[in-house]
């Protein structure tokens, strides 16, 4: 089973659109993946990395509208394949994403 996350739910693809538009032009010397920092976590920079084909030392400045698009697109349409599941009796953690990329971890009690 696949199913699609929206990693930055505050913000439009337009809205997006712009912020990496200007971003590109006021850190043109930045490597992106030192610009994404900013956006993401850290540990999201590779797979965002890998899945786009974009090269981390690629400078801000150098990004084409392809990458660009590629960028807006993993953040607004994040692929996860479901391959199985846990029992139920083995314990869970449930990740809930509000809005302003807070996270809370509530820990899993099928029992409630």
């Amino acid at each position: 089973m696949n199913i699609i996350l929206d990693l930055v739910p505050s913000k439009t693809t337009e809205e997006l659109k712009t912020i990496l538009l200007g971003a590109f032009e006021s850190h043109g010397k930045v490597d992106i993946k030192n610009y994404l920092k900013l956006l993401m976590p850290n540990r999201m920079i590779p797979v965002l990395l890998s899945l786009t084909g974009i090269d981390s030392k690629k400078k801000m400045n150098q990004m084409t509208k392809k990458d660009r698009n590629s960028i807006i697109n993993f953040l607004k349409a994040f692929p996860i394949t479901i391959t199985g599941h846990l029992p139920v009796e083995k314990p869970l953690l449930l990740v809930v994403v509000f809005q302003g990329n807070i996270l809370i971890q509530i820990p899993w009690n099928p029992r409630l």
